[in-house]
């Protein structure tokens, strides 16, 4: 999956995917481990442009942000999906914020390399292969887009991915 990802080119085309509906569904089917976590998400999914592409693609990136926060941060996960203009392109954008305890500095980089596990996670223990983010950034930009990590105001971690709009 990983060799994959790395060799394939940014797509032209594609099924629309609406990725305010597709991060509800998402957060829906994460509802009972969230639950389970001691995590809620609370959504705020606006109207976004439509994105040509892999819609297997972006459900998984936005399943890896989505799950990442309820394994990691629990309590209230916030998601929002917005319309945003870059260069004059538009842009889907998902951000999903949490008040778990973030990432070290010098991680904040590393999170998107292939099996690189965070010091929280290998600390306690936790599950995981480390390629989740990896498959997040790379479906991002693929998709014409970039996922990266937004310093929140307080504790906690905020990652974003956005998808270049359908033309």
């Amino acid at each position: 999956l990983v060799a994959g990802l790395e060799s394939s080119p940014a797509l032209k085309g594609g099924e629309s995917v609406d990725v305010a509906e597709l991060a509800g569904q998402i957060a829906g089917r994460l509802e009972g481990y969230a639950q389970e976590r001691g995590a809620r998400f609370e959504l705020d999914l606006r109207d976004a442009p439509p994105v040509a592409g892999s819609r297997p693609l972006l459900s998984s990136a936005v399943e890896c942000v989505l799950g990442n926060a309820v394994k990691y941060a629990g309590g209230v996960i916030r998601v929002s999906v917005y319309a945003e203009r870059r260069g004059g392109r538009a842009f889907a954008v998902l951000r999903c914020s949490d008040e778990g305890p973030g990432l070290r500095r010098y991680e904040r980089r590393a999170v998107f390399e292939p099996f690189y596990r965070g010091a929280f996670a290998l600390e306690r223990g936790l599950p995981g292969t480390g390629v989740g983010l990896y498959l997040a950034r790379r479906a991002a930009r693929i998709h014409g887009g970039d996922a990266r990590i937004v310093a929140p105001p307080g504790p906690g971690l905020c990652m974003e991915l956005s998808f270049r709009s359908c033309p």
